[in-house]
C-alpha cells in the first residue's frame, strides 16, 4: 500500500452569506502529481464530498469553524487534515 501522499490546496470563498463560505481543493499524488479523481472526503461523520474528474472538490461550510477531513483513495493511505473555514485567507 502506498504511503500518505495527498496534498490538497485549500481555497476557502465566499458563498451565499458572510456566515457561509465554501473549502475548495485538489487532491493529488504528492511524488507524481498525478490527478487523484473519485477520493473520497469524510467531514463531519456524515458528510462528504467526491473529487471530480480534475482532482477538484467543494465542500460547504460555516465561517470560522474547523473542520476534520478523512481522504481517502483506492491504494492510498487515509490522510487526516484539519482546516478552518474562513471567508478570506
Amino acid at each position: 500500500m502506498k504511503k500518505i501522499l495527498f496534498l490538497i490546496f485549500l481555497l476557502p470563498v465566499l458563498a451565499f452569506s458572510q456566515d457561509k463560505v465554501q473549502i475548495k481543493g485538489t487532491i493529488f499524488d504528492a511524488s507524481t502529481k498525478d490527478i487523484l479523481a473519485g477520493a473520497k472526503i469524510i467531514y463531519e461523520t456524515n458528510k462528504g464530498a467526491i473529487s471530480d474528474f480534475d482532482g477538484n472538490f467543494t465542500i460547504n461550510a460555516e465561517s470560522g469553524k474547523s473542520y476534520e477531513l478523512k481522504i481517502s483513495f483506492l491504494s492510498y493511505s487515509t490522510q487526516t487534515i484539519t482546516v478552518t473555514a474562513k471567508s478570506k485567507m
